[in-house]
């Protein structure tokens, strides 16, 4: 989006990390599941750039096991070949994995590929309007979860 947009995201997302905030609840969401010594992944669509400053911010990235950015991966989450790169880094299994997402297209994505537990996270920020998403469970906060 930087280039296509001539802007500098990262440097946007720097002037604005104040707003960046953890979801309620996900610190205790991810702390049991290291306690049930889950591997705990991060998926996303941002910038490596623009991660690093969110995890810089929220200090979460000490929970999870690796962070792949679709950006690295060369497809974006909506895409299947996104999942099939992720499965081959990652090394996950398909059948027994849980992904969590705000976004019902990356969700229809991961079912496409065979992620057999999938989550649907109601809104992407604490600003949001909740949503509700056509056939995947549906979480508003973490605590759903525990």
């Amino acid at each position: 989006w930087s280039r296509e947009l001539n802007l500098d995201i990262p440097a946007l997302k720097e002037q604005i990390r104040h707003l960046i905030e953890v979801h309620p609840h996900v610190i205790e969401f991810l702390e049991l599941m290291r306690e049930q010594k889950k591997k705990i992944y991060l998926l996303t669509n941002a910038h490596g750039k623009t991660v690093k400053i969110k995890l810089r911010k929220t200090k979460i990235g000490k929970y999870f096991d690796d962070v792949l950015c679709s950006f690295d991966v060369g497809h974006p989450k909506e895409f299947v070949e996104f999942w099939e790169k992720a499965q081959k880094k990652l090394g996950f299994n398909k059948e027994n994995s849980v992904f969590i997402d705000d976004t019902e297209d990356v969700l229809k994505s991961a079912r496409d590929f065979g992620i057999k537990y999938l989550i649907f996270k109601s809104s992407a920020n604490s600003k949001a309007e909740p949503k509700k998403a056509d056939g995947f469970i549906t979480i508003h906060d973490f605590r759903e979860l525990m």
